[in-house]
């Protein structure tokens, strides 16, 4: 028969060889041969057709190509030979010198293949045999996840003399593996393995780490995956280092329908750590941090959640380059919020990491902390009356014991008058009790008993917005006044002060609230007036900005906050915000001098950004003796400008730098030139690899810790990492 592109239908089941593709399974179907031409030889039970030229055999879900295709019906064997190329419908090609197949099409071998899978990865091999329905072994295997250039060599590549392939478990086993970079030869294993990138969840290990510090010279971190559970699995690292031996980092995760719970910590061995003077070695010979967080919703609005931190000793966290707190707080809580207001209850705990010889657990654990706020009754003429509750239980080993319980009734009303003018009125009564013991109160450096007050408040805010439009800009000019009397009265001898220290700073956000003192526990006991003018300016989506400046009046002057015991006025105080669509943000925060109109504390964060490109900085600059942190006209700066993904790079660089006085700060320990810290990050992902670094250099010190350099790097390899 010598017909073009003559037409052949038989039953078959069309085999795509190398599973490697993950192709569906196979199911009975029919098959669509088109050839150039057929040749007959036998009968239907015991004969063969063959086809020749251009040979296309189609199902649904696969087509093969080939010159040449012979198909013996008693043997039930297909041959394909001659520019074979398979293409399968999830974009899957192969292409090889020749196919057998038999068993219904499901077995059979393939010759000098080459598979290239729809992300450009490749496969080959000099002869694979299909021997069952998922299992697959290949000789001469050679497999890359790299695009291969003609005549080049691709950044690795694995070789291996024989290779075994799981279709069901999509896992893939080379025997006397070779890693070769640019073609040169970097590693050899007798054995290794993967997951596809198919595969379902799978434990086994992750991209291993590089690096050190001067602290733990050499290290090595390689993490195993384990997956639990479809809602949870772990992460344990084992981190080898050349100066304090071996640690375990470890993470585990767990989500539920209520939320998820997440735990992170670490372990080391004390063989290779000295403690400073007048601290003792850790218990057991360990020393360890964890942390465990959740937020679980038990109810409709109603949670239950901890943040819980601890450490074994004060330098841990630094000395692995966990942390740099000074504190660390654990925090146990539930709350509820309903229509009308909300509750909390909690837990608090305290570890001291200070450098100093204070002991770690000579810290306040606070057991219980409760508070509500809530809308008892609306008026109807649109007041309302509210409710706070407070109660707090505060136990010391060694210092002051602190109990208090506190009520608070307001009422509120908010008018809004024909003209434009905003009113808020209130009028509330509090009442606190506390019970200490050996709290310094009531003229007592030890008094243990009970003390109670009173506190009456009354307060009026108002505001007067202003909106005028220009084209396509609004600005809108408000301003405000806010008035709170408080009867003068010796409120704050008869407390000891947990929550709200011993001074507060008046800033921009605290301007205009009821009191400048964070906390219950400080009563401001005079009257006070705020005023001042809000500015807000908006053009379509291009600009956004607002301003804030004011002054606090008192009738009592306040040390701490005034900064002068004569002083009735506060000193100027402000913020600028500027925002043009997100590509250039200014944030600037101020304290103006009222006498001599100089700039006495100074925040500016500023970010631009332009296409890939962007530098973000932070600026403080604090004078006239201002102390924050225990620095002395604190004066610093840090500066961070970094690319995102240009042609699969992204890198930054930054740096923090203290310009405070020596005179000022005599005690401040830091790098002759002022450095803080100072480091840099970059990574690059292309077709099949990922590299990435970062190096960060820690200036500060004390006199249990030195200046150090951090760095890790690692390498992952597309598909096989």
């Amino acid at each position: 028969m010598n017909l073009l592109y003559q037409r052949i239908y038989i039953f078959l089941f069309l085999f795509l060889f190398a599973n490697f593709a993950n192709a569906a399974s196979i199911n009975e179907s029919q098959i669509v041969i088109d050839a150039d031409k057929f040749e007959y030889f036998g009968g239907a039970e015991n004969g063969k057709v063959i086809a020749t030229g251009h040979v296309e055999a189609s199902q649904e879900t696969q087509k093969v190509f080939a010159e040449f295709m012979e198909y013996d019906f008693k043997k039930d064997i297909l041959l394909a030979k001659d520019k074979v190329k398979i293409l399968e419908q999830q974009g899957y090609i192969i292409e090889a010198d020749k196919v057998i197949l038999t068993d219904k099409l499901r077995l059979g071998s393939i010759y000098n293949f080459t598979v290239l899978f729809p992300d450009k990865s490749t496969l080959k091999g000099n002869f694979a045999q299909k021997s069952s329905e998922s299992f697959s072994k290949i000789d001469k295997g050679y497999y890359t996840s790299c695009e291969i250039c003609q005549g080049k060599s691709p950044i690795w590549n694995i070789t291996a003399t024989s290779t075994e392939y799981n279709d069901e478990e999509k896992h893939v086993t080379y025997k006397n593996a070779v890693l070769n970079y640019y073609g040169v030869p970097v590693f050899y294993t007798p054995r290794f393995s993967h997951y596809t990138n198919k595969a379902k969840r799978r434990s086994g290990f992750l991209v291993p780490e590089y690096g050190g510090s001067g602290y733990l010279g050499t290290a090595v971190k390689i993490p195993y995956y384990f997956n639990i559970a479809p809602n949870q699995d772990a992460t344990l690292k084992l981190i080898t280092t050349s100066k304090r031996k071996q640690a375990l980092e470890g993470e585990y995760r767990l989500l539920t329908l209520q939320g998820q719970i997440d735990t992170k910590g670490s372990m080391a061995s004390t063989e290779k750590y000295t403690p400073p003077v007048g601290q003792s070695n850790p218990n057991h010979g360990i020393r360890y941090h964890y942390n465990s967080k959740a937020n679980l919703a038990i109810a409709d609005n109603k949670n239950i959640g901890w943040n819980i931190n601890n450490t074994s000793d004060k330098n841990y966290l630094r000395d692995y380059r966990y942390g740099e707190e000074d504190f660390l707080m654990s925090r146990v809580y539930n709350n509820s919020f309903q229509e009308n207001g909300y509750y909390e209850v909690q837990a608090q705990t305290f570890q001291n990491l200070r450098p100093d010889n204070n002991p770690m657990y000579q810290t306040p654990i606070v057991m219980p902390l409760f508070e509500s706020k809530h809308k008892l009754h609306r008026f109807s003429d649109g007041s309302s009356w509210n409710f706070d509750s407070n109660l707090l239980k505060i136990h010391r080993y060694n210092g002051p014991d602190s109990n208090r319980f506190s009520i608070k009734n307001k009422w509120e009303k908010k008018s809004l008058l024909d003209a434009g003018h905003e009113f808020k009125f209130f009028t509330s009564l509090r009442n606190d009790i506390y019970y200490y013991q050996n709290a310094p109160v009531n003229n007592k450096s030890h008094y243990t008993g009970t003390t109670s007050r009173t506190i009456p408040e009354a307060g009026l805010d108002w505001s007067y917005p202003l909106l005028r439009r220009f084209d396509s800009t609004n600005v809108v000019v408000s301003p405000l006044v806010g008035a709170v009397a408080t009867p003068y009265s010796h409120y704050n001898n008869k407390v000891f002060s947990e929550d709200s220290g011993n001074i507060s700073e008046l800033t921009d956000g605290n301007l205009f609230s009821p009191s400048q003192y964070t906390g219950i526990d400080l009563i401001e006991n005079t009257p006070r007036v705020s005023y001042g003018v809000k500015a807000m300016v908006y053009y379509k989506d291009y600009l956004n900005a607002n301003a804030l400046f004011g002054q606090l009046y008192r009738l009592k002057p306040s040390e701490e906050i005034s900064g002068s015991s004569n002083e009735h006025l506060s000193d100027y105080v402000g913020r600028f915000k500027l925002d043009f669509n997100d590509t250039a943000v200014t944030s600037y925060q101020y304290t103006i001098d009222k006498e001599n109109f100089s700039n006495k504390k100074n925040e500016l964060e500023t970010t631009l950004k332009y296409e890939i490109v962007y530098v973000t900085t932070s600026m403080i600059y604090y004078r006239d003796d201002q102390i924050t942190n225990q620095i002395k006209n604190r004066r610093e700066i840090y500066l961070e400008t970094g690319i995102n993904d240009y042609k699969g790079i992204s890198a930054s660089v930054n740096a923090r730098k203290n310009f405070s006085s020596k005179n000022d700060n005599p005690g401040l320990q830091m790098d002759p030139n002022g450095f803080i810290s100072m480091g840099g990050k970059v990574k690059y992902v292309n077709d099949c690899i990922t590299y990435s670094a970062n190096v960060n250099r820690d200036f500060t010190k004390n006199y249990s810790k030195k200046g150090d350099t951090i760095y890790w790097f690692s390498v992952a390899l597309k598909n096989i990492s």
